[in-house]
């Protein structure tokens, strides 16, 4: 048995001296991209024929009332379209006017309409 076992200790250090061949350089950067991508393959890209989603005549309408509640010119930024719904609903809120129940109702209409507007715009702008 002590033959064996120092038969197989020097087959291994004959083996552990024989010099490795290294990957390449391409095969080690593909396996640092796959390793990047968490081992997915990308998707491919879109093909340029492809149509862009269709727009509707009630969307571009529904836009349209959004800014014209915000009293915001059309095509206004996101930052513009945040600041002018804090500025109004500043003067709108319902628990701005809790003494006067009439005025209340009414106000609360109002901020319903501005947020209403204020989620349509940003559903818009971020997407």
């Amino acid at each position: 048995m002590t033959t064996t076992i120092a038969t197989r200790a020097a087959g291994v250090e004959a083996a552990s001296k024989t010099p490795r061949s290294s990957p390449t350089r391409s095969s080690r950067r593909r396996s640092s991209a796959a390793a990047r991508r968490g081992g997915r393959r990308a998707t491919p890209p879109r093909s340029s024929s492809a149509p862009p989603p269709r727009r509707t005549a009630a969307g571009d309408d529904a836009i349209r009332k959004a800014y014209a509640a915000l009293e915001i010119p059309a095509g206004s930024d996101f930052a513009t379209v945040r600041q002018a719904y804090r500025k109004l609903m500043r003067k709108y809120h319902p628990d701005l006017h809790a003494g006067r129940p009439d005025k209340q109702r009414a106000a609360t209409d109002v901020a319903q309409r501005l947020t209403e507007a204020y989620k349509t715009l940003d559903k818009h702008l971020r997407r």
